[in-house]
């Protein structure tokens, strides 16, 4: 059985995530901000 090579990620404290107003961590965001692409937008944003 293979297993997937993995890439070692620095994780940002769970308070730091961007969140909705309702408190749900943006995703999307996360993943631009790894990425290093465009975060779109970020009006709906609380922090």
């Amino acid at each position: 059985m293979q297993t997937a090579d993995r890439k070692k990620v620095s994780v940002r404290p769970f308070r730091w995530m961007s969140r909705t107003r309702s408190g749900k961590i943006m995703r999307r965001v996360l993943k631009a901000r790894a990425l290093g692409e465009d975060e779109g937008d970020l009006s709906t944003l609380e922090n």
